[in-house]
This record gives C-alpha cells, sequence and structure tokens, in this order.
C-alpha cells in the first residue's frame, strides 16, 4: 500500500467541568507551543475533552457549535487532523460523537456504540449505529470511545479495514488498569496499531490518571505516559513499512473468522 508514515500526537489533559469555551482556550495556548514547529500529522484528544464526562448535556449543547468550529480552526492553523468526542444533537436525540477533523476541512465522525450504563450514560444519550473508518493520509483510522474498547468484536478488523484503531477516553483511575491490557489485545487480534488517550484531573465523580498510549501491531508500548502530572503530549511516529511487513510474513488475519454484527439496540 503506496503510503508515509504517521505522526501522531495525543494530548493528555486536564478538563474543567462543563467549561468549553474556558477548555478550548487552555488547549490552543497549549497546542501554539507545542505544534509550532509542525510536522504532526493527527492530534488525539480525550473523550469529551472540552466539558467533562457530563450527564448534563443542556449545560453544554449549546456550546457544540463552537467545539467543532475550534477543532476545525486548529486543524487548519497547525495542518494536523483532530480527533475527539463531543456530545452532539442529532435527530432529536444526543449522541457521543467523535469527530475527525482534517485540514482541509473535511469531517467525518462516529457515534459511540457502547453506552456506560454504570455511570448511566445510557439513560442520557443514544447509542451509534455503525461503525466508521477513515481515509486519511493513506492510512484506514477507526474510531472508538472510551467503553467501547471492553467489546472486541464491535472492533473487529476483518479483511484489514483499517491500519489504526483511535480510542478517546475518559477513564477513572478506579479502573485504568485493565486499559493496558485492553488497548494491547485490540492491537494483537487486529493486526493493527492502537491509540488509547485518556485525560487526568478530576471531576465531581471521578479521577482520571491518564496512562494513555501508542500501541504498536504486536502489542508493544511506542510509546506511553509514565507519571501522571500537569497536561502531557504523547508523540509517536507509526511505520507504514514495519505495519505491511507484518501482515504479509505473519499473515494470520486471512484465518479470521467472518461475521455480521446485527444491530439490535
Amino acid at each position: 500500500m503506496d503510503r508515509g508514515d504517521l505522526k501522531i500526537v495525543l494530548c493528555q489533559c486536564d478538563i474543567l467541568w462543563e467549561s468549553p469555551q474556558e477548555n478550548c482556550s487552555r488547549l490552543s495556548a497549549m497546542l501554539e507551543e507545542y505544534l509550532q514547529g509542525g510536522g504532526a500529522d493527527l492530534l488525539v484528544l480525550p473523550e469529551f475533552f472540552s466539558m467533562g464526562f457530563t450527564m448534563n448535556y443542556d449545560a453544554v449543547l449549546s456550546e457544540e457549535g463552537m467545539t467543532l468550529r475550534w477543532m476545525h480552526s486548529v486543524a487548519q492553523r497547525h495542518h494536523v487532523a483532530v480527533v475527539g468526542s463531543v456530545p452532539t444533537a442529532e435527530g432529536g436525540k444526543i449522541v457521543n460523537r467523535c469527530y475527525f477533523v482534517a485540514p482541509d476541512g473535511v469531517e467525518h465522525h462516529y457515534d459511540k456504540r457502547h453506552l456506560f450504563r454504570m455511570g448511566e450514560e445510557n439513560e442520557h444519550y443514544a447509542a451509534g449505529e455503525s461503525r466508521v473508518i477513515v481515509h486519511y493520509n493513506g492510512w484506514n483510522i477507526a474510531l472508538n470511545v472510551c467503553y467501547d474498547l471492553r467489546f472486541p468484536v464491535w472492533s473487529r478488523n476483518v479483511g484489514l479495514e483499517y491500519d489504526l484503531l483511535i480510542n478517546v477516553a475518559s477513564w477513572p483511575d478506579s479502573r485504568i488498569g485493565v486499559t493496558e491490557h485492553l488497548i494491547k489485545a485490540r492491537a494483537i487480534e487486529n493486526m493493527s496499531y492502537a491509540v488509547f488517550c485518556n485525560r487526568i484531573g478530576e471531576d465531581p465523580g471521578n479521577s482520571y490518571n491518564g496512562h494513555s498510549r501508542v500501541v504498536s501491531p504486536r502489542g508493544e508500548d511506542i510509546a506511553v505516559v509514565e507519571n501522571v502530572g500537569p497536561a502531557q503530549f504523547l508523540s509517536a511516529t507509526l511505520s507504514a513499512q514495519k505495519l505491511d511487513t507484518l501482515r504479509e510474513k505473519f499473515p494470520a488475519w486471512k484465518d479470521a473468522d467472518l461475521f455480521e454484527i446485527k444491530n439490535e439496540k
């Protein structure tokens, strides 16, 4: 496949509760400093990066458009694709929507399929119905949001549909230990790169300690945030050649079981 390497940047940041404008302003300042040299192809932000994992969507829904416009402005200014999730009104429902905004303004989105019932997300948001794979710079990129990570069938890479799985998260530190195992399992079983981008800080119900990481198709850490502190950036370059070589020399994907996912929710 004719594609170059992909340079990816994860932003593991704190999030002020239900304060979209202030969060976007703080992120703008950090990104201005970190991305000023250019070179990044893809910037990944946590789940609900501009307001926190709130069920009080009425308090932030009016700012939905502002957050999306901000993503477009960052993508254009820094010549980087931007990924992150935002509560979004759609057809009389509210969804947890993960946007992928390219530098040229092209926009894709995926609505979170698996809603975290232990946090009553399923009572406030509507579940997505379709998987989404974005084509960008020669790479095929699958989008996931937080709790989706626990459900391997949803992310199954049948026929090598994607090269990179991105999971944006607000995953509390009380359950953070499982994320390393889950994201590495998704990478290995799907023979793809995998990214887990989590937040830090606190909200009214939880505390967060990040543990964001970039994982190779072999399940090995390429980059990981070892220590929790102020907002941190994590950079990694994903090698297209290494991915293609692994898939050619160890073609386990050819023996994968074929199946269909029925949308019965």
